[in-house]
């Protein structure tokens, strides 16, 4: 019955994919058209990453119409580096040009096309990115030189980073997309497909952990994932109960949504079972991967301690990484210890810039937090778990409370925090606490890891 459903529902997909064909290749072309009349003769080859890079990117369809879910990954490989604000002028013209809302402005409900590059010097020393070497073997070749024969780059080289970055941007998508108030249908539609990507994206945070589960396309791997850890690590299923299902499930109706789909599900129940499930992953990740004694019931419980060696131990390891994979330092102790002072360098100044990205955008955060060593991106991903799960248990004053100390105290300037008291509907100050810390996750992220936006 299982296998006639996933039968069924493949044929479907293949059928709505073909009549999105057309609009794709046009959304690809005006998008080569753009980035050749910035980049000219800098630009060496551009490739679609990513799910439809894969070819089984999400769609929705109602009425015969197909549209596509979240966004086209496109990377751009040059011959130099590129400034962010050429990055950010071809992202603008492309929207522009399509009449899509610009992902510099728009929230994760809205279809953006996505570019970041890579110059040929960095890609060819191999960085140890999950989406290079994605690039590598399962992506799709727009134009120019293809260079993906001489990557040199192999699963087994790949960063336990890049599972860091995937449970946590995971937090950050949930908590954008959670109405605490009202909630569109588009933006209901959105929050599903983030909760099924992220039972889908597991396998990939596990296959870095045991590389035998990791296969090009997400319906292999998601099997994989069950066939491998069911044997390998038993008590995971029983951490999680209906892992597995959930798993399996999520990974086929993530590529085809519909209404009948979005008005059948359970979205608190939906909630909290993603919600349990991502803070047990997260915390077992930093366990197995890393050896960080964090609660097994989960990363919200971790005490204040445990989340500040997390923000060091994980992004000192993706130093020391770089520098065994990338510089040719063969000593593993060598880089590691090399990896923790290059951390104690670059924290200060993505602290710095994410003070003067915050100070930018009119969030009132305190000046002493350029001086801060923190891991604001860490910090701010285990207040976002928190807040996730009081908001699908339904927050009280407990929960408030917590905010307070670990977020608006440690983050927004005092006279901000009096003024936001003053407000005696904590309603509407949840709302605001909701928005706040979003942005300010959005903003670590992009200071901590040099996005442009």
């Amino acid at each position: 019955m299982r296998r006639k459903f996933f039968a069924d529902l493949d044929q479907m997909y293949v059928l709505y994919y073909s009549k999105f064909e057309p609009m794709m290749q046009k959304y690809l072309n005006v998008t080569v058209e753009k980035i050749l009349k910035y980049l000219g003769k800098s630009c060496i080859s551009i490739y679609l990453i990513g799910s439809f890079g894969r070819g089984e990117g999400a769609l929705y369809f109602e009425n015969g119409s197909v549209q596509p879910i979240r966004d086209f990954d496109i990377l751009v490989v040059t011959t130099k580096p590129i400034s962010s604000n050429i990055i950010k002028a071809i992202t603008e013209e492309i929207h522009e040009r399509l009449g899509l809302s610009s992902p510099t402005e728009a929230t994760l409900e809205e279809f953006s096309i996505w570019i970041t590059y890579t110059t040929i010097n960095d890609l060819l020393r191999g960085t140890p990115l999950l989406k290079y070497y994605e690039l590598k073997i399962a992506s799709k070749h727009l134009y120019g030189i293809d260079v993906r024969n001489i990557i040199n780059l192999e699963l087994k080289a790949l960063s336990l980073y890049n599972g860091v970055l995937i449970l946590f941007t995971k937090v950050y998508g949930l908590l954008s997309l959670y109405s605490f108030s009202s909630r569109t249908y588009k933006r209901t539609l959105n929050y599903v497909y983030e909760v099924l990507k992220t039972y889908t994206e597991l396998s990939t945070v596990f296959s870095l952990l045991d590389n035998s589960v990791y296969r090009p396309s997400f319906s292999e791997r998601c099997a994989m994932f069950y066939k491998v850890y069911s044997v390998k690590l038993p008590g995971l299923f029983e951490l999680i109960p209906n892992l597995g299902s959930y798993i399996l499930l999520a990974c086929a109706r993530r590529k085809l949504l519909d209404h009948a789909l979005i008005d059948g599900i359970d979205l608190n129940s939906l909630s909290i079972h993603a919600l349990e499930t991502l803070d047990r992953v997260m915390s077992l990740y930093m366990m197995l991967g890393y050896g960080i004694a964090t609660p097994l019931s989960g990363f919200s419980k971790s005490n204040i301690i445990t989340i500040s060696k997390v923000g060091t131990v994980t992004l000192a390891g993706f130093f020391s990484d770089y520098l065994r994979k990338v510089v040719g330092i063969r000593c593993e102790l060598l880089a590691k210890i090399l990896g923790f002072i290059l951390l104690s360098f670059y924290l200060p100044i993505s602290n710095v810039k994410f003070v003067i990205k915050a100070r930018k955008e009119k969030i009132p955060v305190k000046l002493r937090l350029i001086f801060s060593s923190k891991n604001h991106f860490t910090y701010l991903t285990y207040v976002g778990i928190n807040l996730l799960k009081a908001l699908a248990y339904n927050y009280n004053d407990k929960n408030l409370m917590f905010l307070k100390e670990y977020f608006l105290k440690e983050y927004l300037s005092s006279s901000y925090l009096k003024k936001l008291e003053e407000n005696k509907n904590s309603f509407v100050e949840m709302g605001v606490i909701i928005k706040l810390l979003t942005k300010l996750l959005r903003l670590a992220d992009v200071s901590i890891h040099a996005k442009t936006f």
